[in-house]
């Protein structure tokens, strides 16, 4: 097994790591639609988008270094 180098697997890990909090904030929201939290509810809406603008950040990144084929 080739190790990856640790800048592509800073990518993936901070890739996962914001991927999981959208789903989770998607279960926190439902919570608060459920609970009738109008400010919850856009205080998850604002954190979804922001997290949702940085993954396209960490993926447009990892895609240059697949196509510079520096991902290994």
């Amino acid at each position: 097994m080739i190790p990856m180098r640790n800048f592509n697997h800073d990518l993936v890990q901070q890739l996962s790591e914001l991927l999981d909090g959208i789903w989770r904030i998607d279960e926190y929201s439902t919570n608060a639609k459920n609970d009738g939290c109008d400010r919850c509810m856009a205080l998850w809406k604002d954190m979804k988008g922001r997290l949702t603008d940085e993954t396209k950040l960490l993926r447009d990144e990892i895609t240059k270094h697949v196509e510079e084929k520096t991902f290994n």
